[in-house]
């Protein structure tokens, strides 16, 4: 069983791993109202499907999108990973590791004009690995 939970469609994200173990990311909010960017994260997994590296952890990496998300509106942004783990700065096992990406957008309304508005949160593999040598 994943450790990841299941995406929100009204969030659409798609990215790739660079050669440089940058990662470029693409967001698409489709929801009726505008909407924030709260968090967008990017996770390594090793072979045995444990998180080895948050990029929450990895202290000011990359860009991220600030703002409002219109509708229909595609985002492009990168984060880059890091060679530190989870567990308190141990290095990453080496070998490939998978990346996932989470990405959390608040609706500034609620969907449809009625009643308090709920995140939407996106889970979606990313195409190439990090190799840790």
């Amino acid at each position: 069983m994943s450790v990841l939970p299941r995406g929100d469609d009204r969030v659409g994200i798609s990215g790739s791993v660079r050669g440089d173990d940058s990662i470029d990311l693409r967001l698409t909010w489709s929801g009726t109202a505008e909407a924030e960017l709260l968090d967008e994260r990017v996770v390594l997994v090793d072979a045995a499907d444990r998180i080895v590296a948050d990029s929450d952890i990895w202290a000011a990496s990359g860009e991220s999108v600030t703002g409002t998300l219109p509708p229909g509106q595609l985002q492009s942004f990168s984060v880059r990973t890091s060679p530190t783990s989870c567990d308190e700065g141990a290095a990453l096992p080496s070998g490939e590791l998978r990346a996932f990406v989470v990405a959390t957008v608040a609706p500034s309304s609620a969907e449809g004009g009625s009643g308090p508005s709920t995140n939407a949160t996106a889970v979606v593999e990313l195409i190439g690995t990090v190799t840790v040598p």
